[in-house]
């Protein structure tokens, strides 16, 4: 038996609690908490099982997929995405470009929010402020919430008055109840991406 933390906050200390126990891989010390990317993770984690053909191959035809996507989609790549995470209140925080969420948008050849990416400060999300909802007016939008957490940010005024949603470029995708599309994309792995992407892809282009 052994650990895999490839995806976590796993620090000296608990790195060597848990290599006390079982075999331990911890995430790559290039990146920031919870901030590896899932091409490293999955060639990792094959590794660790004696499987580097099939992580590679994963990792390939994941990347295909994003290039697909973008060879499909060039007006992307003129375009800045945001995704965010909401619950009732609504709360809002926005993830950065380099957390897992972030990256798939960028994998779809989205540009990053600079004026988002500037309030991350080191961590791979930021709450937004109500004040400042107008940080979140950019070409499209992406919210994981539940029903409930969407209806709020429908509901909300402030938000209702920013072009992305008077234009309708918002997209909603479930975190806990099905389709768990927010789910799959918050998981980022080589299991979750293929579908996650596909779904993503879907509602965005409607």
């Amino acid at each position: 038996m052994s650990t895999l933390g490839l995806y976590s906050s796993i620090d000296k200390d608990l790195y060597s609690t848990l290599s006390a126990i079982a075999p331990t891989v911890a995430k790559d010390p290039a990146y920031g908490d919870y901030a590896t990317p899932w091409q490293i993770t999955t060639k990792t984690a094959a590794k660790a099982v004696g499987r580097e053909a099939d992580g590679e191959k994963l990792v390939a035809d994941i990347d295909k997929q994003f290039a697909d996507a973008r060879s499909a989609h060039p007006e992307f790549a003129d375009q800045t995405a945001v995704i965010i995470s909401v619950d009732t209140t609504p709360e809002f925080y926005a993830f950065s470009s380099e957390d897992a969420r972030g990256r798939i948008l960028g994998s779809l050849g989205f540009k990053p929010a600079l004026a988002v990416e500037a309030l991350m400060n080191g961590e791979f999300y930021a709450p937004i402020s109500t004040e400042r909802l107008d940080l979140l007016d950019v070409d499209r939008l992406v919210v994981i919430s539940n029903p409930d957490a969407a209806q709020a940010v429908r509901n909300n005024l402030g938000f209702q008055q920013l072009d992305v949603a008077k234009n309708n470029r918002v997209v909603y995708v479930n975190d806990d109840q099905a389709p768990q599309v927010g789910a799959a994309l918050t998981a980022s792995s080589a299991l979750s991406l293929p579908w996650a992407t596909s779904e993503l892809l879907a509602e965005l282009t409607k």
